[in-house]
């Protein structure tokens, strides 16, 4: 009987003090929405810190959309350029050395063909310029810019000779801008689509994973291959496998010159989304293991102190005709090699667009070291600061539940010395 009457003393004087406390870092602020909605469209960060933005799909019609948004992060202010000279998707893009932006290849609006057209767009002239085309036409095909100001393509979907019947192609081609022409390049050692196409210290670039096969029209089947690709040689060399297979991962240089590749799917695709992170060393031809992501993470991004930064929205609870959504993701330091996790957010959708816009966000970066986080479907822009003060710890409790229970506890407390007291009257 003692023993219980301490421990409910103990509860009862302990019960105001219970917390979860969770650390988390940066802060949350409402941002320029785009001027049309963004729904699976493509960007690109050119020289000067601005983004151009192209494509997307229209949700009405299901079909590519031709539009141009471009982005200033100095000022967070959003415009319409001049659209596209044809509605597509899958289009590779580059931001070329001199400003202007590289689209090639892609599938037409037809959904039963792919595209060899090559066009450059001009950010400064808002026009657009067409330029020689591609020796095989491609769609989803993997770019990067190399140290010497070509672009370099690689895989994506090809169109085989059977009518409307697709493949996987291991070729590859450089675009040079001086003569605004491709030039056939030696092969990658496999066949595949969705890569993560990575630029390298010495002007090389490496080509890690991939799909390698389609299951009703999603891509599946992710392979370990990685490929570094010499320019001096124009030839592939076979290079150290992924630690595991990653179908549609992404991938950014390091400031210390090593590979990040982050989500995408195993070989499995009922799997879903792989959260492990990889770093490749070109110096010691190997991979090592960089922690995890939240599952359904953004693409990465390099933020201006050299760390980096993914984003994830979860669905929350629905309040009527609203849904809400929680914003949150994580910050990356290579130094320590860990993923710290941001502050989270919440924000209020319409229901009706919650099924479009909860899925993968578009994550732009600005030149101060913040990130620009769109749900284009939703029309919800916010901006995330790493460096934003922030309590040291969140506290998650319930002052009411704590008062109750603690009143409970007190009771129980009176009652047990009630009792006590007249069971020692009765031994007398």
């Amino acid at each position: 009987m003692k023993a219980i009457a301490f421990a409910l003393v103990f509860m009862a004087i302990g019960l105001p003090a219970c917390s979860l406390s969770v650390g988390t870092i940066g802060t949350w602020s409402n941002a320029e929405l785009p001027p049309a909605a963004l729904s699976r469209a493509t960007s690109v960060v050119l020289p000067d810190g601005k983004v151009v933005v192209l494509g997307g799909f229209d949700l009405r019609t299901g079909q590519p959309r031709a539009q141009v948004l471009r982005f200033d992060p100095k000022d967070s202010r959003w415009s319409q350029g001049a659209q596209m000279p044809v509605p597509q998707a899958g289009v590779a893009i580059a931001a070329l050395s001199n400003g202007s932006v590289l689209v090639a290849g892609g599938g037409g609006d037809s959904g039963n063909e792919v595209l060899a057209g090559t066009w450059i767009y001009s950010p400064q002239l808002d026009s657009w310029s067409k330029v020689g085309d591609l020796h095989v036409a491609r769609s989803g095909a993997a770019t990067v810019l190399l140290t010497d100001g070509r672009v370099l393509i690689a895989g994506g979907s090809v169109l085989l000779a059977s009518p409307n019947f697709f493949g996987f192609s291991n070729s590859a081609e450089t675009f040079d801008p001086q003569t605004n022409s491709w030039s056939l390049v030696g092969p990658m050692h496999a066949a595949r689509t969705a890569i993560a196409l990575v630029a390298l210290r010495g002007g090389r670039a490496l080509a890690a994973g991939g799909c390698a096969s389609a299951t009703y029209g999603n891509l599946s089947g992710g392979v370990t291959e990685a490929d570094v690709f010499d320019p001096a040689t124009s030839a592939w060399t076979v290079t150290s496998p992924l630690p595991a297979a990653r179908c549609g991962a992404s991938g950014l240089t390091l400031r210390d010159g090593r590979a990040l590749v982050t989500g995408g799917s195993g070989s499995n695709p009922q799997q879903g989304f792989d959260t492990s992170a990889f770093c490749y060393d070109e110096q010691k031809r190997a991979w090592s293991v960089a922690g995890s992501t939240v599952t359904d993470a953004s693409s990465p991004i390099l933020l201006s102190d050299g760390r980096v930064f993914v984003a994830a929205v979860e669905a929350g609870p629905v309040k009527g005709a609203l849904a809400t959504f929680v914003i949150g993701g994580q910050v990356f330091d290579p130094a320590s090699g860990d993923w710290s996790f941001a502050t989270s957010t919440s924000a209020l959708v319409p229901f009706r667009l919650a099924v479009y816009g909860r899925g993968t966000p578009t994550l732009l970066a600005q030149s101060d070291d913040k990130a620009v986080v769109l749900l284009g479907a939703v029309g919800l822009a916010l901006t995330f600061n790493p460096l934003g003060v922030t309590p040291p710890l969140l506290v998650l409790d319930s002052s009411g539940l704590t008062l109750v229970l603690a009143a409970v506890a007190a009771a129980l407390c009176v009652w047990l010395a009630i009792q006590a007291a007249r069971s020692r009257a009765a031994a007398r």
